[in-house]
């Protein structure tokens, strides 16, 4: 919010006094949707209008995608898209009937009105280039050292050093080995993988990459239907074991997939949940044999022709091999007519309580740890804004802990539809980190949940009850902690992002990075942010939003501002950075540039590497298009 503030040059005060709304309006849309004022700023694509494609979605698309009673994404969903990826599901994607109708200029002409970026034609050289046949080699004895997103299955984010090749003493060599940009697009959500001496990673116009780990050649890619949204996902093999077939498993706006990963041929694909509004976030997790995704939705985006709310937020379980559904849990009972809204229009409850981040899995315990958002609709229900323990075989719920009760919110409370905005407002605290199982040396386990409002719990995993709760951030609609949160050595790493959202509130804003004791909640050491690192640019606010990786030395934290960052575990010293705004010449011979790092995804240690995949153009966040890979030797 601060960006949009000094962007106005009015003075702040005034701009509270009259504009607040109009300004919290347009975070809400630009979070939802991806902006042409962020597209503007992008290295690698322009903002644009586009008159016959208005006409053409007009006069051919708009009856099913701007009606609130269809199936169809609505306008807002597809500006989400990368253009290029919509001109593919026009052509041989999911939208390839009604594309027939359409002449391949036509497709570029909707991509562009809908998106409001112009098309990448390949002449920026940002494609990897295909590997010669002696580097599109799969590397049987190079295993999967971690398989999924969490790292571990506590998702405790922890690389251990031997596996990181990255202590104290060498960082400071590291140095960009090559970079690999994508055209058209401007941000990267997907945290990669590494097997077999692959890089797996995927793009917004929904491109899965197998990237050769040495040289960021292209040895396969994989057309998924829309931007592929998650952490990829590796099944183990033996070493050297050139019989294994081992699987990759992602989700994409609606889908989860599992590919081949050695020739990227599609395995299978489910859709989790039927409903019209549903959007993945979490990165799947495989556990043994299991397959787990949490389901979360947009459905927060509403009018008062919609009837709002029916989505449920949950967990769906997949045989990993088959996609077989074994069973699927939801945190809200069925939705039921609760009455009208002021144009006759249904309104119903319970909803929301989506899952937003990767569950957590308790093998010694025989369970999952999920946390959930707020409702949508009321009347509230008791699992909302929780930390919930799901049973691995059948999902049932074993405890709930509710950090916030009666949060029921949606985003006409920030554009002023109060026909739609539930009565009171609730403030919007998700948990929206993915929940950590971590252990202490005593051996004591202890769940921590990170939430919107700034707070960081410790909770029993055996009863639900709460241990410890910390303050570290503000909190607010759009602030607190989002996604950062990790755990390593008795401690916990948090990951601030305050901005300014235009409400009262007398806490000052606490943007950056923190560590707490795991066993008490208590701080060993803060590092706060300040705007000075934004350097006077737009589309810049300072805090850390994407997820942590950390060592037993080493935090390695993304910034909202631009800069790659790596301190010292132990004190918060910083030993090393990096502002992964400056351009870069890609290993295709194009030029491309990175940004903010933002939601589910992460920079990966590896052998004395680091794979970072970098640009968020969301709202306030600085875009890019670019994974950086960095080596110390």
């Amino acid at each position: 919010m601060k960006s949009f503030l000094v962007e106005s040059k009015m003075p702040r005060s005034r701009c509270h006094a009259v504009g607040v709304q109009v300004l919290l309006a347009m975070v809400a849309i630009l979070w939802l949707a991806g902006t042409a004022t962020a597209a503007a700023q992008a290295p690698v694509v322009a903002a644009t209008e586009d008159p016959k494609g208005a006409e053409i979605f007009k006069g051919l698309c708009a009856a099913c995608h701007e009606n609130v009673t269809s199936r169809a994404p609505s306008p807002i969903l597809l500006s989400i898209m990368a253009p290029n990826g919509i001109v593919r599901a026009l052509t041989d994607g999911v939208m390839r009937g009604q594309g027939q109708a359409l002449s391949a200029d036509d497709k570029i002409h909707v991509a562009q009105f809908l998106t409001k970026r112009k098309i990448g034609d390949g002449t920026d050289r940002l494609a990897p280039p295909v590997c010669s046949l002696s580097d599109r080699e799969f590397a049987y004895e190079k295993v999967p050292t971690f398989s999924g997103w969490g790292i571990t299955p506590g998702n405790t984010h922890h690389v251990p050093d031997t596996i990181s090749g990255l202590t104290k003493d060498n960082v400071s060599k590291l140095h960009l080995k090559w970079a690999v940009g994508f055209s058209g697009t401007i941000r990267i959500r997907s945290q990669p993988a590494m097997g077999g001496g692959s890089i797996f990673v995927g793009t917004q116009d929904g491109i899965l990459y197998s990237l050769n780990l040495e040289t960021g050649c292209a040895r396969w890619q994989f057309s998924a239907d829309s931007e592929v949204r998650t952490g990829i996902v590796i099944s183990p093999w033996g070493k050297g074991d050139r019989t294994a077939k081992p699987l990759l498993y992602f989700a994409d706006e609606s889908n989860v997939y599992a590919l081949d990963a050695v020739s990227g041929k599609e395995v299978w694909r489910r859709k989790p949940d039927n409903h019209p509004r549903t959007l993945l976030t979490a990165a799947p997790v495989l556990y043994r044999d299991t397959l787990f995704i949490g389901l979360s939705s947009v459905e927060e985006l509403g009018s008062l022709k919609y009837e709002c709310c029916t989505f449920r937020g949950g967990v769906v379980a997949y045989a990993a091999r088959s996609g077989k559904e074994l069973w699927r849990s939801f945190t809200v009972d069925p939705p039921k007519i609760q009455g009208k809204n002021a144009t006759g229009t249904n309104k119903w409850a319970p909803s929301g309580a989506a899952v937003w981040g990767t569950p957590a899995i308790d093998a010694d315990r025989n369970q999952l740890y999920i946390g959930t958002g707020d409702n949508y609709s009321r009347p509230s229900t008791a699992t909302s804004d929780s930390i919930i323990a799901m049973d691995l075989k059948d999902g049932k719920i074993k405890w709930v802990y509710q950090a916030t009760k009666d949060d029921v919110w949606n985003t006409s409370c920030l554009w002023g539809q109060r026909e739609l905005c539930p009565e009171p407002e609730g403030p919007d605290f998700d948990f929206g980190a993915a929940p950590v199982l971590a252990r202490a040396d005593s051996g004591a386990d202890i769940v921590v949940g990170a939430q919107k409002s700034g707070y960081v719990f410790g909770i029993n995993p055996d009863t639900g009850q709460l241990i410890w709760k910390t303050k570290v951030g503000r909190g607010g609609t759009g602030g607190g902690i989002e996604f950062a949160l990790a755990s390593a050595n008795n401690s916990v790493f948090v990951g601030v992002v305050d901005f300014d959202d235009g409400k009262q509130n007398p806490e000052p804003l606490r943007p950056g990075l923190y560590s707490l004791d795991l066993l008490t909640g208590k701080y060993n050491w803060k590092r706060p942010d300040s705007w000075e690192t934004c350097r006077g640019r737009r589309l810049c606010i300072p805090g850390v939003y994407a997820a942590l990786t950390v060592t037993s030395q080493l935090v390695i934290a993304g910034n909202t501002d631009g800069w790659l960052r790596i301190h010292d575990a132990a004190t918060g010293e910083l030993l090393w950075h990096y502002d992964m705004t400056e351009p870069v010449t890609t290993v295709g011979g194009g030029e491309a540039s990175g940004g903010s790092m933002g939601g589910p995804t992460a920079a990966v240690p590896l052998d004395g590497k680091l794979i970072v995949p970098t640009g968020y153009g969301m709202a306030q966040y600085t875009p890019g298009n670019v994974v950086l890979v960095f080596d110390i030797k």
